[in-house]
């Protein structure tokens, strides 16, 4: 991207067993145009995505994108759609997912990882929390210190610019006036009519506007994303792909 927090990636980096017989996750968040290593995030599982992205929009204001691999934390693209993904629509942060099985997608995170291993990870650390203090040294390293190729040996951090979109908790969506709006039931499921596809149990009980689309198809939006495609003529749900209108 030609601008700072206009994408960010993040991703998991490999677990690895630490000497007290634990394991650590490393969570991490890299702006896209600077590399500016925004967290990192060593957590016991793999649970706690959204916290960890919380805290990185209070400190430092919100992306436009967040682009993620299809991981389960990040994206249910095959069983409707993740809390995470709906927290970052409401707070029109567009999460956009990497091809399956194509890591290059997310290339700089990967190479990032690389780089952490090498660095940062040459000694194991005693427990979670010294692995804490050890990666966090290591992002300021990276981050004010070490020169990077990619930005013609500058630094990250002497590139990178905090949001000017600062966080706020997200309001309610007003649709147009005209908009037909439609209940999803209690476990997750469209009907309109004679029509009934399952959209997401994360969207249970929400009003979602349908818009009429080409051909017999119509569109599934929620706020101001397209989340779902349905062709009313054959019942059936074309697609579960989030598009920002």
């Amino acid at each position: 991207r030609k601008k700072c927090n206009q994408l960010w990636q993040i991703d998991f980096k490999g677990d690895f067993l630490l000497h007290d017989g634990t394991r650590c996750y490393p969570f991490d968040i890299l702006d896209d145009h600077s590399r500016y290593c925004i967290r990192i995030d060593p957590k016991s599982s793999t649970h706690g995505v959204k916290e960890s992205v919380l805290q990185a929009f209070l400190e430092y204001g919100l992306p436009n994108a967040i682009l993620s691999d299809n991981g389960a934390q990040f994206s249910g693209f095959r069983g409707g759609y993740t809390q995470f993904e709906r927290f970052l629509m409401d707070l029109a942060v567009f999460p956009i997912h990497g091809r399956i099985m194509h890591p290059q997608t997310q290339g700089k995170i990967e190479r990032f990882h690389r780089t952490m291993k090498q660095e940062a990870l040459r000694n194991t650390p005693e427990n979670l929390e010294q692995a804490k203090v050890l990666l966090e040294q290591w992002r300021w390293k990276y981050n004010e210190i070490r020169p990077h190729s990619a930005l013609g040996l500058k630094t990250p951090g002497s590139i990178y610019q905090p949001s000017e979109r600062k966080y706020a908790e997200p309001k309610p969506y007003l649709y147009p006036e005209n908009a037909k709006m439609i209940k999803i039931n209690n476990w997750g499921y469209l009907r309109f009519g004679p029509i009934e596809v399952y959209l997401s149990e994360t969207m249970k009980d929400t009003m979602l506007e349908i818009r009429p689309s080409e051909g017999d198809t119509f569109a599934v939006i929620y706020r101001n994303y397209q989340i779902a495609l349905v062709d009313a003529a054959e019942k059936k749900l074309v697609n579960r792909r989030i598009r920002r209108l």
